[in-house]
């Protein structure tokens, strides 16, 4: 619907370094609302935290983009560098866990 459109134009224009054209706006990962599947293996619910969001879409578009962290990192708006030290941190986190 409009709402959604605009929204989604709204969050590309924030998150770009560059133009927004439709094949940024296809790379964007999206948050459906609860309940509604998307198939893009999101799973964002009212109170979850903004960390273990960030974290889906950054692991997520990962995915998408076959492990291609350059990729990944324009697609998201963000540096290589900024990815890398997310990845870093998340695997930091995992071993805590099992410790």
């Amino acid at each position: 619907n409009v709402r959604e459109l605009k929204n989604e134009m709204h969050r590309a224009y924030i998150l770009a370094e560059e133009v927004v054209d439709a094949e940024l706006l296809k790379s964007m990962p999206t948050v459906q609302p609860a309940g509604a599947s998307s198939g893009s293996g999101l799973d964002v619910q009212p109170g979850t935290p903004l960390a273990d969001v960030e974290k889906q879409v950054i692991l997520s578009t990962l995915d998408k983009f076959g492990d291609d962290k350059k990729r990944t990192a324009e697609a998201l708006g963000v540096s290589v560098k900024t990815l890398y030290n997310k990845l870093k941190q998340y695997r930091a986190e995992a071993g805590d866990e099992s410790d």
